[in-house]
């Protein structure tokens, strides 16, 4: 067999395999096309209904078409600010102040501080939360906050005070 022949049954076989994907998405993109139609029709269908309503019924209350509170999003659940008892920032100012030696100078952030294997203090999510209300208390402070990786904040140990 040639190679000439191999190579030509193989474009064949490429050809053969990839048509029947070129097909189904096609197929997807024109069910897409008519869903979005749809949706335009629905919409303005809607839109006019409303102008209907306002317009029969003045003191009808309005329709809300958006969240009036927050959604999910930097330290919120639900639309409201995650919380955090005492319990567990104490847990965390016992902790730092425990590994003082060890930590300072060194970056925190909540990846670095669960992966140490002596902190299993609190879940990852309420671990950002404490360390954010530990720097507002002055404990730690944001060194930086990183962008390259996803808006991660990192910390620094606030220097040890000397009480007399």
């Amino acid at each position: 067999m040639k190679s000439t022949d191999l190579l030509a049954r193989l474009e064949q076989s490429f050809s053969d395999a990839v048509e029947p994907v070129r097909k189904d998405l096609a197929d997807v993109d024109e069910e897409i096309a008519k869903l979005e139609t749809e949706l335009h029709r629905l919409r303005a269908l809607r839109t006019r209904g409303r102008q209907l309503l306002r317009t029969l019924d003045p003191d009808a209350p309005e329709v809300q078409t958006h969240r009036s509170e927050p959604g999910p999003g930097p330290m919120r659940q639900n639309g409201k600010p995650y919380a955090i008892s005492e319990q567990k920032l104490t847990a965390l100012a016992d902790w730092l102040e425990e590994h003082r030696e060890e930590l300072e100078g060194e970056l925190l952030a909540v990846t670095t501080v669960m992966e140490r294997p002596d902190f299993a203090l609190m879940s990852h999510q309420t671990l950002n939360v404490a360390l954010q209300v530990s720097a507002d208390r002055g404990l730690i402070r944001l060194d930086h906050v990183d962008a390259a990786r996803g808006g991660r904040r990192v910390y620094m140990l606030n220097p040890k005070v000397a009480t007399e």
